[in-house]
């Protein structure tokens, strides 16, 4: 799939865009570490503060984070539908 980019400048041209030419981050890209929270995950309540003790603590008790259930949205749900009250409305509307 082709890329674009308008030009800025009069005649305000498209230019293809190529992966080759994304520009470099200027500065390096930080990520601020979370907030401390307790767990109530479990009855003893820890205290968590870095990203490393929630990893931990989710592989000891086997938790899962909601959104990373990735398997789980992309598997198309199959659904059987039932059309007996559908048609026993239109029956009743018909009437």
């Amino acid at each position: 799939m082709k890329r674009y980019v308008q030009d800025r400048n009069p005649p305000y041209k498209l230019i293809e865009v190529f992966d080759s030419t994304k520009p470099e981050p200027k500065a390096p890209i930080f990520m601020e570490d979370i907030k401390p929270f307790r767990s109530i995950a479990t009855k003893d309540m820890p205290w968590i503060s870095s990203r490393s003790q929630l990893r931990k603590y989710m592989a000891t008790h086997n938790l899962v984070q909601v959104g990373d259930q990735v398997e789980a949205v992309s598997r198309p749900v199959e659904r059987k539908h039932d059309n007996s009250l559908k048609q026993e409305l239109i029956a009743r509307f018909n009437q």
